[in-house]
């Protein structure tokens, strides 16, 4: 039987923190992952560069596929975004579901799953 607070512990919407390394640049960003299947994530280093998504979000079992929508194809609101911050596309990435982090999964070259970094829940 699924209880309330079994139903938070599996459920992937709040907001997740995560640090990383673009090139020679380091980001910490969040990931918020709202309601009707929707996801916002941004992005900011210390010396002001920013970057920004936004999409939709499905869950399997204990996996998070995120697919960011094309630049183009933003809605009107988010497009004054794209003048100051670098578009950053989800392209059909897998996350695994656990208490309270996402773990990014990566195929590596022989076509196994292999965990990434992790967002951590605010």
């Amino acid at each position: 039987m699924l209880t309330p607070d079994l139903i938070a512990q599996t459920s992937p919407q709040g907001k997740y923190m995560v640090k990383f390394k673009d090139q020679t640049i380091r980001y910490w960003g969040t990931l918020e992952i709202k309601k009707f299947n929707t996801f916002e994530f941004r992005a900011r280093s210390k010396e002001m560069n920013c970057k920004f998504s936004l999409g939709q979000w499905i869950s399997q079992e204990d996996t998070l596929t995120l697919n960011s929508f094309k630049e183009n194809e933003l809605p009107d609101q988010f497009q004054f975004q794209t003048l100051f911050c670098k578009w950053w596309p989800f392209e059909q990435k897998r996350l695994l579901i656990k208490k309270n982090k996402l773990i990014v999964l990566r195929k590596n070259q022989r076509g196994k799953w292999r965990k990434g970094k992790a967002y951590r829940r605010k």
